[in-house]
């Protein structure tokens, strides 16, 4: 009978540390898929909220509408983050 026991015993612990192994693994993608979220979802263009969250001050400059595209080419050569969003309150 304590042969058994002993099998039983040393099979939960293989169970629990198989077990705790995984959960630990799991943890570890979580975070590291988390942490290459953050470092992606805030370069170049970007909804005005996404912006504001970052908390580096923001400013505002007219454009026409011809000069989006340049105004792209230049924000993606030196890595600014915009948000481009239209004047409301004028009439067209």
């Amino acid at each position: 009978m304590a042969v058994q026991e002993e099998i039983e015993q040393k099979s939960f612990n293989i169970m629990i540390s198989t077990t705790k192994l995984s959960a630990r693994t799991v943890l570890r993608a979580v975070k590291a898929a988390f942490r290459l979220y953050q470092s992606k979802a805030s370069q170049g263009k970007q909804s005005v909220r996404t912006l504001l969250r970052q908390n580096r001050g923001v400013s505002s400059v007219e454009i026409s509408k011809t000069g989006i595209r340049g105004l792209e080419r230049y924000t993606k050569k030196y890595g600014i983050d915009y948000a481009i969003r239209k004047d409301t309150s004028e009439v067209p």
